[in-house]
């Protein structure tokens, strides 16, 4: 991954804070995992495609519990 900068980092945070404001504005409120990923691209621990590689997964396990 590219080296990590505070401007990235406050970028990042108001993507973030906008996604989880449309979601609460839709009557939704966001798991602690999720929450947890949002986190971790915020601090850029990984980047966004690597976020929503793991959201994705991340739904898509919940879907294969809530089946069984």
């Amino acid at each position: 991954m590219k080296p990590f900068f505070v401007d990235e980092k406050t970028e990042r945070q108001q993507r973030v804070d906008f996604a989880r404001g449309n979601v609460q504005l839709e009557g939704f409120t966001l798991d602690a995992e999720t929450e947890h990923l949002l986190e971790r691209y915020t601090k850029g621990e990984i980047d966004g495609d690597e976020l929503v590689e793991l959201s994705l997964s991340s739904i898509q396990e919940d879907f294969r519990v809530r089946e069984n």
